[in-house]
Parts: structure tokens; sequence; C-alpha cells
């Protein structure tokens, strides 16, 4: 199983930084874990053409998760896909899915099959193209993709819901694939909880954000949302040695300075005995 990060920043655009997706592949198959802004370039970067992915699973409906998420629909269409790509995600995806599909790019839905009509190519709608399943916010699940050679768990994760919100209304996911031996989880947007411990358990490596630096939490908006929203690296050492992690990349990072993030790895360090590395765009790891 490989894992590589297509892009490891957050809602802020950044320059060095595409928006939050990790590419897990297995055998022949890809897995996309949400679709930050710049998703289909940089699976392009990684050596995956964009008709050829095969599953998309999307954490929650923060718009820096989900922003590319048409383009990648759009794109293996445009591109000649000619099998379902499987969409998988909390409650609302497929409302989300058919807005993109009904409103948003109708007109050049319609324009591309009337062309058709006139060079002859061989082309459907694209909903004929996905496969859309929708797991529960509220509790756990588990998927078998690749005809069950992995094995994809959810977990609702606390992202938020510090602040009243159901996980009906806010449903937010974190996802744990195992393929043979090897474990891999991706913590979604997340702080500190049951469902993310439960992920991370004995996983091999743990894809895991970390928007702050320890140095960033004498700001108290900061502080209010590291301690709700947002893992910040004072939490995630401990997290992952109480989990027995072999190693931990950190990812969904805020815009900071060289010094900042090698602050961050110092926490993190402190308080984790295994292998930590302060994630970067197409950072990749095969675990044989």
């Amino acid at each position: 199983m490989r894992v590589t990060l297509l892009g490891t920043g957050g809602p802020r655009p950044d320059p060095d930084r595409a928006g939050p997706a990790t590419l897990i592949r297995h055998g022949g198959t890809s897995v996309v874990v949400d679709t930050g802004r710049g998703v289909a370039t940089q699976l392009l970067r990684a050596g995956v053409e964009v008709e050829d992915l095969d599953t998309v699973v999307i954490t929650h409906f923060h718009y820096d998760h989900t922003g590319d998420l048409d383009d990648l629909i759009m794109s293996g269409w445009n591109n000649g896909r000619t099998r379902p790509l499987r969409l998988i995600g909390p409650e609302g995806l497929a409302r989300l899915v058919d807005d993109y599909l009904s409103r948003v790019h109708a007109a050049d839905i319609l324009f591309r099959l009337r062309e058709c009509q006139f060079t002859g190519e061989d082309l459907v709608h694209p909903r004929e193209l996905l496969d859309i399943t929708e797991l529960p916010g509220d509790r756990g699940s588990t998927t078998e993709l690749l005809d069950g050679e992995i094995v994809m768990e959810a977990e609702p994760v606390d992202h938020g819901h510090g602040f009243g919100l159901d996980r009906r209304e806010w449903p937010c996911l974190g996802y744990r694939f195992t393929a043979g031996e090897r474990v891999v989880a991706v913590s979604g947007d997340t702080i500190d909880c049951p469902g993310l411990r439960r992920l991370a358990l004995g996983a091999d490596l743990l894809v895991q954000c970390c928007y702050y630096a320890g140095l960033e939490l004498a700001d108290p908006v900061v502080a209010v949302v590291a301690d709700l929203v947002l893992a910040a690296a004072p939490s995630v050492g401990p997290l992952a040695e109480a989990a027995g992690v072999g190693t931990v990349v950190l990812t969904h990072i805020r815009r900071k300075a060289p010094e900042m993030l090698d602050s961050m790895l110092a926490e993190v360090r402190a308080h984790f005995d295994g292998e930590v590395v302060i994630g970067s765009d197409l950072w990749s790891r095969e675990l044989g």
C-alpha cells in the first residue's frame, strides 16, 4: 500500500500547499481521500490519470475538502471515463453531487452531449458514471474496496461539534484502510477524540491534521479553534503515542514560517517516540 499526500494545506490558499487530499494505492486501485483545490493536477503529478481513479472518499463538507470534487468528476468524464467512479462520504454527498450535475455544470454537460451528436463521440451523461454511497455520520461503518482487498472503516470524529452541531446535520468522518497486515489511518479534520483513537489504534501510518503549532495558541481565537475544531501539535504527540502509531504524518497545515514548522515537529516529538513527518505535497511512502 502506497500513501501519497496530494495536498497538505487548508482553507487559506497557500502557494506551497494544495488543498487537502490523500492518495492511497494498493494493487491496481487508487483511492483519494478528500478533494481540495488542485487535486486533479496533483493526481497527474502522482502518476494517476483522472479517468483511471477508482474511488473518492470525502471526510466532511467544509469547502476546502470538497472544492474540486466537481473537477474530478467532470475531468474524468471529459477525458473519456467509461466505468463508474465510486464516491463515498457522509450523508449529504448525493445531494452535493446532484447540485453539481443538475445546476452548477448543467449547461456544460448539455453542450458536451450536443457536441457529441456532431462529432460522433460516444458520451453518456456523467451521472451514469457515478456510484455513490453515503455513510452514517453518527456511528462507525465498514466498506470493502477492491473486492475486499482493502477494508475501509469510518468513524465519526469531533470537528466543531462543541459548537452545538449535531452529527446528523454536521457529519464528519475519519477513515482507516487495511490491506493485508498494513494499516493507514486518515484523520480528516478533527481534534483528539474517541473516534480518532479507534481509527489510529496500531496504525502503521497516521495522516493527521495538525493546523497549529503550540506557539500559536497564545492567540485566544486560535486557542478556541485548537480546542474544538482542529488539532494542534501539543495534542498530536500524546494521541499518536497512546494509539501505538508507527509513523505520524502531519497535514492540513496552516501557512507558517519554517521556524514555526520546526517548533511543531519538536512539540509532537516531545510526546511521541515514533517517526514524525511534516507533510509536504507529493510526499509518498510505500508500506511493504
